[in-house]
């Protein structure tokens, strides 16, 4: 009689943990895409930025200063991050980012080059360049519409007094512009 070796079957305990380990995996992306969808929230920042993908490049941002909380996403190492930031555009269309929250904010704010994002406003999604602002001029047009922007009362409690006509130092800003996908 012929000699056979005996087919290898996996064990019961590889099985198991390999089915551990999937499902390990498959949880913490669903919690990761839920996660996603609630935030950025609070001081939390979020991950992916979900809604409407606007395709054609914006030329006129004054839609912003409808509603002044936009949500920004950049790729922080090998994830996506988003925060919340002030938006506010000039009559001339150009907009401005600047913070809410300045400790969750400060992995945008403190980027010294241009870098792509993404800009969530009233669920749309808009593709952008961000670059910081480091001309005065500039940065004193964006401060005088901060200013007017968060002067309401509520917000006044929320982020402290913004007084002053000219910029604090340590205040940052980013310009904003809109780029076909």
């Amino acid at each position: 009689m012929p000699s056979r070796d005996p087919v290898e079957s996996p064990s019961i305990t590889g099985l198991v943990i390999g089915g551990m380990l999937i499902s390990l995996a498959v949880f913490a992306l669903a919690g990761f895409i839920l996660y996603s969808s609630v935030c950025p929230c609070g001081g939390a920042p979020g991950g992916f930025l979900f809604g409407e993908r606007v395709q054609e490049p914006v030329n006129n941002w004054e839609f912003v200063n409808d509603a002044p909380l936009c949500q920004v996403q950049v790729w922080r190492g090998w994830r996506p991050y988003s925060v919340h930031m002030a938006c506010m555009a000039e009559p001339d269309g150009r907009v401005y980012l600047s913070c809410i929250d300045c400790e969750s904010d400060r992995v945008l704010l403190q980027a010294d080059a241009a870098r792509e994002a993404l800009l969530r406003h009233n669920g749309r999604v808009y593709p952008v360049v961000l670059q910081p602002l480091v001309q005065e001029a500039d940065r004193r047009q964006a401060w005088q519409l901060y200013r007017a922007l968060w002067q309401r009362p509520e917000d006044l409690r929320r982020i402290g007094s913004i007084a002053g006509e000219l910029p604090p130092a340590s205040w940052r800003v980013l310009g904003a512009s809109s780029v076909a996908p």
